[in-house]
């Protein structure tokens, strides 16, 4: 039976499969290191699940609506993705005016509502990672592979560091993470010919244990770009990102690394009790990341 963490809000009912939690799972399929792999099938076994916290949720939803003239996206915990770049300070004054008419009148702030999704936000299943690709309501079911993602650089933003300067190039993996650049965050970033340090100017500092876990495969997808301006790039093929997940911090990160270890062993072990040696050859040369 699948593990569930405390404060989640699941039926009575066992839990063993993706099917039990998803009747209508949207088709998604796990990424792995060399791109999209097998799909998420509704018999894929659950070894765990992880809710939202509704406390959380409110204080999330209270912090978004502080930078909401920033960040848009109404009715969301995200960040849009035309909002001003505040890289520079001649860039931030340019389109200061912009932004506040933009987001202040014309889309203001609105919570977002408890999803129908908040007691399932993160599931450990037998193969990887189900998970949503951002913080709102219509996002997008992301899955990845065990060895699909490293867990070294899976960032837990917490929002109660503090303020000063940072380097934006360093601070970014594990529970040192900083919230340079999040949807509950309005930051400083300057740098020459890339941001390199960062302030964060406002933060939801007085909700404890509020935090944003973001998992990035390690396959990327290029994008081409649009023109001079726009030489494009590449971008995880799938992320996980949460905010108000109901585990604290800490625990949230050694449980997603023990699973992954445990993962890791399961066709070692496997191998052993059936005295199969190339089996278990092969085993040991897929390693979590």
């Amino acid at each position: 039976m699948a593990q569930v963490s405390p404060q989640t809000e699941l039926s009575a009912a066992p839990i063993k499969t993706v099917g039990d939690l998803f009747p209508d799972l949207p088709l998604t399929s796990y990424v792995g290191l060399k791109g999209p792999a097998q799909p998420v099938l509704a018999t894929d076994a659950v070894k765990g699940v992880v809710g939202l916290d509704r406390q959380k949720f409110a204080d999330a939803n209270a912090a978004k609506r502080r930078v909401h003239v920033y960040r848009g996206e109404p009715g969301t915990l995200w960040a849009t993705d035309d909002n001003c770049d505040c890289s520079s300070l001649d860039n931030l004054m340019c389109c200061g005016v912009i932004q506040i008419i933009k987001f202040g009148c014309c889309k203001p702030h609105r919570d977002m509502d408890w999803p129908d999704w908040a007691d399932k936000a993160l599931v450990y299943t037998e193969h990887g990672i189900v998970g949503r690709s951002k913080t709102a309501p219509d996002a997008k079911p992301h899955a990845i592979l065990w060895g699909g993602f490293d867990i070294e650089k899976v960032e837990v933003r917490r929002y109660d560091g503090p303020r000063g300067w940072h380097n934006a190039c360093k601070d970014r993996a594990g529970l040192d993470a900083r919230p340079f650049h999040d949807p509950l965050t309005c930051s400083l970033r300057v740098g020459f010919m890339a941001p390199c340090c960062a302030r964060i100017c406002i933060q939801p500092d007085d909700a404890p244990g509020l935090y944003h876990l973001v998992v990035y495969s390690t396959h990327r997808t290029w994008r081409s770009g649009s023109g001079d301006n726009d030489p494009g790039g590449s971008y995880p093929t799938a992320m996980l990102s949460l905010i108000a997940l109901a585990p604290g911090p800490e625990a949230c990160l050694e449980e997603l690394r023990s699973m992954a270890v445990a993962a890791a062993v399961a066709p070692v072990a496997l191998s052993m009790e059936r005295g199969d040696g190339g089996s278990m050859a092969r085993a040991r040369g897929c390693n979590i990341m």
